[in-house]
């Protein structure tokens, strides 16, 4: 593992890099800023190592994201409704560009601090202590999120956080993948899978109604694998644009494999298995790439909205409680 200077804050702050490596050609770079992933390289059936997530090689660009990606999401990775009738726990400030809504990326989001690297023996532990109220939610919230690297070139990801005031938590990490390049051509001919058979409905302005719709025969469905950006008369989106949240079959309490993502040209592969009882799909088109999609995001999570409908997973957190999340991506290469 090392550790190394990436840039330095508009407040002065230093940023620091920490980069894991396996024996099994697999590295992994991640940075205090957001606690974010920075890069993933992995072999190809040649042997090759190459990005396979989309990447910067200094602060700046990072600094000037409007919507950066990689990040550490909370201190809810998801959209919130604003006071409807049977919620769970009413949060004292919505405000933001999202109002009457929050949404994870907002100017007081956790991929906007400075977190503590500590260096583990198999990877790197980053703290945050996030302050009563910030971002609207009540409580003072210490988090964690861990990346560890194995010899196989298996990845962990822990989210950790506890509380002093009840309040509600979903820390995620929001990694995009383009298996191929890192994401210079397009991701639509990856092919995907994932064990789920409904997504969570939601409104026009992208809020959970608290129903459930199943996928079959949807462009949605992804229940054997297939390309991404392949053609489904049933679905009305254009091709290849995704943004729904999975409900994954299992209780959440357990690790499960939930989704395996496939680039058939390079002969990567990347399988998760999670704790999770959701993953949210979505295709993004960088800045200056018109509608092509150029990566794809598999994040687990809970349901968005899920502290307002109360069959929905909890995500409350009370003094005295654990909030603790893992998410392995086992990458291979087909030889």
């Amino acid at each position: 593992m090392r550790r190394m200077y990436f840039g330095t804050t508009p407040t002065g702050v230093p940023i620091h890099v920490f980069r894991l490596e396996s024996s099994a050609g697999v590295s992994v770079s991640v940075m205090e800023l957001g606690a974010a992933v920075v890069s993933i390289e992995t072999p190809d059936r040649k042997g090759r190592a190459g990005p396979i997530v989309p990447g910067f090689d200094n602060l700046a660009p990072y600094l000037e994201a409007t919507h950066p990606q990689s990040i550490t999401l909370g201190r809810y990775a998801g959209r919130v409704g604003d006071r409807p009738p049977r919620a769970q726990l009413e949060l004292r400030v919505l405000d933001g560009p999202e109002a009457p809504h929050k949404l994870h990326r907002n100017a007081a989001g956790l991929n906007c601090p400075v977190w503590w690297g500590e260096a583990l023996s198999e990877g790197v532990r980053f703290h945050y202590s996030s302050p009563e109220g910030e971002d609207g939610y009540p409580g003072k919230l210490e988090c964690s999120v861990e990346y560890r690297l194995d010899q196989a070139g298996s990845l962990r990801v822990t989210h950790r956080a506890t509380t002093d005031a009840r309040t509600v938590v979903d820390l995620a990490s929001q990694i995009y993948f383009n298996l191929r390049d890192g994401g210079r051509s397009s991701v639509l001919g990856h092919e995907l899978s994932i064990a789920a058979d409904e997504i969570v409905e939601v409104d026009r302005e992208g809020i959970p109604t608290g129903h459930f719709l199943p996928v079959a025969g949807s462009s949605m469905d992804f229940r054997s694998a297939r390309e991404v950006g392949a053609e489904n008369r049933a679905s009305n989106r254009p091709r290849g644009d995704y943004d729904d949240c999975y409900v994954l079959r299992r209780p959440s309490s357990s690790m499960r494999a939930v989704a395996r993502l496939r680039d058939p040209g390079s002969g990567r592969n990347v399988e998760l298995t999670t704790t999770q009882p959701g993953i949210r799909f979505e295709t993004s088109a960088a800045p200056g790439s018109g509608e092509r999609k150029l990566s794809l995001c598999l994040c687990p999570q809970n349901f968005p909205n899920a502290a307002n409908h109360r069959h929905f997973p909890s995500p409350e957190l009370a003094p005295g409680s654990f909030y603790d999340q893992t998410t392995v991506y086992r990458f291979w290469n087909e030889h």
